[in-house]
């Protein structure tokens, strides 16, 4: 596994260390149980292919370095963002490794699914 994907799966466990008892956190971890993931990264591409966000990171420079972290809202997203691509930080200051911007990147991408009210009933219909 690459060592952003591990960083981004260590700040989901952190998250949910922190937050045992957090609903859209449970949802998750029932996901990646049912569909039997190595990795949570695995797990919220897939969540997100259903729910209609993709974490998306744009490479600002290759030579030096720069992440700029992205979510893609599709058409018909639950938030009813409108479709697009949109940065979560400023575009002009990127972070300067991709396991720093796959960390902030899976913090963030929580925090969106959080916002979504039936997260379970999407993910995890009977």
């Amino acid at each position: 596994m690459e060592t952003y994907i591990k960083k981004f799966d260590e700040k989901i466990k952190e998250l949910i260390e922190l937050n045992p008892n957090d609903d859209c956190l449970k949802v998750i971890i029932e996901f990646k149980d049912k569909k039997k993931y190595d990795s949570f990264y695995m797990t919220l591409d897939d969540i997100g292919s259903i729910v209609g966000l993709e974490f998306i990171i744009i490479e600002k420079s290759s030579k030096n370095n720069r992440y700029v972290p992205n979510i893609k809202f599709s058409h018909e997203n639950p938030l009813k963002q409108e479709n697009g691509i949109y940065p979560l930080t400023d575009v002009d200051v990127p972070f300067d490794s991709k396991s720093k911007v796959y960390k902030y990147m899976a913090k963030e991408y929580i925090y969106l699914l959080k916002r979504i009210p039936n997260l379970r009933e999407l993910v995890l219909p009977h």
